[in-house]
C-alpha cells in the first residue's frame, strides 16, 4: 500500500509539534528518532493503513524520500519498531498533537495545503 507523501510544509510542521513530545525511551545507542516514527506512523494510517504490520510495510514500500521526507533519517523502521514507540509515547499527547495538527490543516487557507 504506497502513496504519494505530504508536501514538506505539511509534514515539517507536523515533524514540529511531534518534536514536542517527550521520548520515554533510554538513552542507548543510535535508534530513530521518535518524531519520525509516530510521523511514518500516522502517514501510514492516512495512507490505509490499520495495523503495526501494515504500517511496517508501508514504510517499507513508501519509497527512499518518504521516510526522510517524514524525519526517518535512518530509513524506514521494522514493524516492532513502530509498535513499541505507539506503546511507550503518552496517547493523550499524542491525540493533543495531531487534534492541532488537524485543526491547523482545517483553519489553514487552501491554496498554502
Amino acid at each position: 500500500m504506497t502513496s504519494s507523501p505530504l508536501p514538506a510544509a505539511r509534514s515539517q510542521y507536523l515533524l514540529d509539534l511531534l518534536a514536542q513530545l517527550p521520548d520515554p525511551r533510554k538513552r542507548r545507542g543510535p535508534r530513530h528518532a521518535m518524531a519520525g516514527l509516530l510521523a511514518g506512523g500516522i502517514a501510514a494510517v492516512i495512507a490505509g493503513s490499520r495495523s503495526f504490520a501494515a504500517i511496517g510495510q508501508w514504510a517499507a514500500d513508501a519509497g527512499p524520500d518518504v521516510p526522510g521526507a517524514l524525519g526517518a533519517a535512518r530509513g524506514p523502521a521494522e514493524e516492532s519498531t513502530f509498535r513499541r514507540a505507539f506503546a511507550l509515547v503518552s496517547q493523550d499527547l499524542l491525540d493533543r498533537v495531531l487534534g492541532a495538527w488537524l485543526y491547523a490543516r482545517r483553519c489553514a487557507p487552501a491554496a498554502g495545503w
